[in-house]
């Protein structure tokens, strides 16, 4: 415990010190091009030692959340005074903050009764729901990946089923939106002798692997022990269904493809990140089945990828299987990495758009840019904060979704998938900690 309060004391300082260094500052009207060193963080002493008296005072009361404060991880979303930080050093807006509780207060409107969220039918008996358009009428119908996508960003807004930050006021309100929605998760989870079936939460892989990233993060949010074993069950369940080759793609076993990869990546991440148990020699098989989906040009061929072994390279599976590899303990200076990410500046999000566009392009490509910090991030936050922004509706009973037409996968996804990516992306800031900051000693790769 000793050790842990010492932790609980210097992280917080750490983090103040190393983002006043490096110099990044809320994005207002200065050009994103302004130089990193040139920029002062709006986090003064007194924040800081805020933070620490707030963080310390939280962990001694769940020791279990001591695990939170590393490197990459969800202690960025616990309380106010850290999301308002957070939201300071890497260009969160007043109007972003705003954007999400919108989204949020959407979410919890078209949630069934019975904690779940359906990706087909999200509006079934919610009163003045006008906002399903007519082709969602083909959306995929999964309550599994449904109720995963609903439930995330209130995860990712810090909510969890027992406790929420303190402000703004509404997030309180939202505590029961998750408690029902991981009890509809876990109560659906299959108990099986058949390990190829254990633990399992959708026939579908992404479905599954969306459900066991939701059941991680509830599980890491707080340290409760009644969602320690579906997250490690449902954890399992991926290590069982990887195809020999490292992949995972639709069903158990099947050759992969990158997108699924990177899905179920973030499940394991979020799994480790809350303490489960991961094996090692399934991450090793997984990088070797990266390894085959490189699509670059010669001279940087890890740098871009394709879906599946021996096709061209494509931008959206580029950025999921840049992130995965920043999992897998590439370093920050790697050149493969630096030419990916130059590959993503070139695709930047759009200045005038006014339909999402592009989401999982934009989700992945989010995430990487923010762990690699620096005017490249903010360069591309400044363009997808303010076209996430931009894109949300505004009016009647849509307003704080976004609108699934000309969405990738917003035919299979519908409103319901749509809102869901707009709104983790918008978290950036504070959902996870930046991946290259020492903040705890005992820091190591998701393969280490």
């Amino acid at each position: 415990m000793a050790r842990v309060c010492r932790f609980l004391i210097s992280v917080p300082v750490v983090l103040g010190i190393l983002w006043a260094i490096q110099g990044y500052y809320l994005m207002g009207a200065e050009p994103a091009e302004t130089k990193a060193a040139e920029r002062k963080l709006k986090l003064d002493d007194a924040q800081t030692r805020k933070l620490r008296e707030i963080n310390e005072k939280l962990i001694m009361q769940n020791p279990n959340l001591s695990s939170l404060l590393r490197r990459g991880s969800f202690g960025g979303r616990l309380t106010a005074a850290s999301k308002r930080a957070l939201l300071e050093a890497y260009g969160g807006t007043a109007e972003s903050e705003a954007a999400v509780l919108r989204g949020l207060k959407w979410l919890a409107a078209h949630q069934q009764p019975d904690g779940h969220w359906s990706l087909k039918t999200y509006g079934k008996d919610t009163e003045g729901c006008d906002c399903q358009l007519e082709f969602e009428k083909a959306v995929t119908d999964s309550n599994t990946a449904g109720t995963a996508f609903g439930v995330l960003p209130f995860l990712g807004a810090g909510v969890a089923h027992n406790r929420a930050p303190e402000e703004p006021p509404e997030l309180s309100g939202f505590q029961n939106v998750v408690k029902n929605a991981l009890v509809f998760l876990a109560t659906h989870q299959i108990l099986s002798t058949d390990p190829l079936v254990d633990g399992k939460l959708d026939d579908n892989m992404y479905a599954h692997a969306l459900g066991t990233i939701a059941l991680c993060e509830g599980f890491g949010l707080t340290g409760h022990e009644k969602l320690r074993l579906p997250a490690q069950r449902a954890i399992k369940h991926l290590l069982q269904s990887q195809h020999q080759a490292g992949g995972w793609r639709y069903g158990p076993r099947q050759p992969g493809d990158t997108s699924a990869v990177a899905w179920v990546f973030l499940a394991i991440r979020s799994g480790q990140l809350g303490g489960l148990a991961i094996e090692k020699d399934p991450l090793i098989r997984a990088a070797r089945f990266i390894d085959s989906c490189a699509a670059g040009p010669e001279d940087a061929k890890m740098s871009r990828y394709s879906y599946m072994p021996d096709q061209e390279a494509k931008l959206s599976v580029t950025a999921a299987s840049l992130l995965t590899r920043q999992y897998l303990g590439w370093k920050q200076d790697n050149p493969a990495l630096v030419a990916g990410v130059k590959y993503l500046m070139e695709n930047l999000p759009p200045e005038k758009a006014t339909s999402l566009g592009q989401a999982y392009y934009y989700y992945y490509g989010t995430q990487v840019l923010h762990h690699m910090e620096g005017p490249e991030f903010d360069l591309w936050n400044s363009r997808m904060r303010e076209h996430l922004i931009r894109t949300q509706e505004k009016q009647g009973h849509k307003a704080g979704s976004w609108s699934p037409e000309g969405v990738d996968f917003g035919t299979a996804g519908g409103r319901l998938y749509a809102t869901c990516m707009g709104l983790i992306t918008l978290e950036v800031y504070y959902r996870h900690l930046p991946m290259y900051r020492t903040v705890f000693a005992e820091q190591k790769a998701v393969v280490e």
